[in-house]
């Protein structure tokens, strides 16, 4: 076969022709007539009438149209680089005022620790802050109206009504004509395992939150020390996948199985947890658009464009108060419940392990105790010197094993399965003459 012969993805593209401006207008105005005729509603109507269905059009009718612009290289181009900005601020404040919408109207199904907490202190918290941050979407799509007309684009009279718009997905559904099934193959080998490994993980990352998050932190340039330390984007899209992982567990492992029936306080960590994971995608979307603004382009026109529009005092209390702090208070609110169930689901026992001869604790063999922990599930304490800290946490134990490199006593204290593999892992010489002749029942770590 010839080396000459284009495939599908190898296929040279044509070249990119120029649109001219005129005709670029005409083409954005014709394509942007919902996004503009959705914002007119936005504009005319009191916030607290949007619903998700009119933020979820919003979002991605913005998408669309920012690809649009995007595709024809508006961020190059003098006429319509504002346009294509402030559209970037109207995507991901939709995003995030999105969440909170959601959350507001379905917390109340959730199971929650203290439910007079929530209605009389959660659910207002959260109205607010979404209408705080509706007053910030408001005076940015107006923006975007003058942008589009400074710009000389079409921008129609009339708003899209939302009897107009398609419904969301999921609304429409198959007939639910299936039988529900629990397959044993999927209950836990052992009754609670998947109940205390749930609670485990819960309580690990109640723990990774900082101190910080439990007070309201005030002033500007407080919230920015906040927002560097401890919720950059990539911290906010871990925290998220996170809890969303901890949703997704429950529903594979717990839901519909007779752990749930024995455990029903289970149920307030899985309510917690959507709780939180909205909040948290709140956070992550308005964090993104800070990033994008605050880090990369602060002594651009972009960056001017943005503080004309978005008060960031205002988005800041968003993102630190309403969110990442009102987040950790919800997950102290169910860390007895969670830290009660793990007593409940779990035999605690202790284990003191000495360094075999010749062997020194470093990074490899962390490692591999680590893995041993992270296998079972199940919490594992390391104590050295009278000091302790997570076994699962292998940053944790570097600390611990480096501040005390001399001692050779280990204490584990946790579930007796991890520390019966510990022991044998200790009786292999911690892997340090290799893997391969490890036994079968730590043969996972080869």
């Amino acid at each position: 076969m010839p080396d000459s012969l284009p495939t599908p993805w190898a296929e040279r593209r044509p070249k990119k022709q120029t649109i001219s401006v005129e005709d670029f207008r005409v083409r954005l105005g014709e394509e942007g007539e919902e996004l503009a005729r959705l914002a007119n509603g936005l504009l005319e109507s009191a916030p607290e009438a949007w619903t998700q269905r009119h933020l979820v059009h919003l979002y991605r009718s913005a998408t669309e149209v920012e690809t649009l612009l995007d595709d024809h290289g508006a961020r190059r181009n003098e006429v319509f680089f504002r346009s294509r900005e402030v559209l970037a601020i109207v995507r991901w404040l939709a995003a995030g005022m999105s969440s909170l919408v959601h959350l507001s109207g379905r917390m109340r199904g959730y199971e929650v620790a203290d439910p007079e907490w929530l209605a009389q202190e959660l659910a207002p918290q959260v109205r607010a802050a979404a209408l705080r941050q509706a007053e910030i979407l408001q005076r940015v799509l107006q923006g975007l109206k003058e942008e589009w007309l400074r710009a000389h684009v079409a921008w129609p009279e009339g708003s899209l009504q939302l009897e107009r718009l398609g419904p969301l997905a999921g609304l429409v559904q198959l007939p639910n004509d299936r039988l529900a099934q629990v397959d044993e193959q999927d209950s836990p080998t052992q009754s609670g395992a998947h109940g205390a490994r749930l609670a485990s993980r819960f309580l690990s990352l109640v723990r990774a939150w900082t101190s910080e998050a439990g007070e309201r932190i005030e002033g500007l340039e407080d919230r920015k020390a906040f927002m560097a330390n401890y919720c950059t984007e990539e911290i906010a899209r871990r925290y998220e996948a996170r809890v969303h992982n901890l949703q997704s567990s429950y529903d594979t492992r717990i839901a519909g199985t007779p752990e749930e029936s024995q455990h029903p306080e289970l149920r307030v960590l899985r309510g917690t947890a959507s709780l939180v994971l909205h909040l948290l995608e709140n956070v992550t979307a308005l964090t993104h658009l800070y990033e994008r603004h605050d880090i990369y382009e602060r002594a651009g026109e972009s960056r001017a464009l943005f503080e004309e529009l978005v008060p960031e005092h205002a988005l800041l209390d968003c993102i630190v108060n309403d969110g990442v702090i009102r987040a950790y208070a919800c997950m102290k609110q169910a860390e007895p419940i969670a830290r009660k169930l793990l007593d409940e689901l779990v035999e605690t026992a202790e284990l003191t392990l000495e360094l075999p001869e010749g062997i020194v604790m470093h990074a490899r063999p962390l490692s591999l105790i680590v893995g041993i922990v992270q296998k079972h599930g199940t919490p594992v304490e390391l104590e050295v010197a009278g000091q302790s800290c997570s076994a699962a946490s292998m940053m944790q134990m570097l600390v611990l094993v480096g501040t005390h490199a001399s001692e050779r006593s280990y204490l584990f204290r946790g579930d007796p399965r991890p520390l019966s593999d510990l022991k044998v892992l200790f009786a292999n010489r911690l892997g340090e003459d290799g893997c391969a002749a490890f036994p079968d029942q730590i043969a996972y770590l080869r």
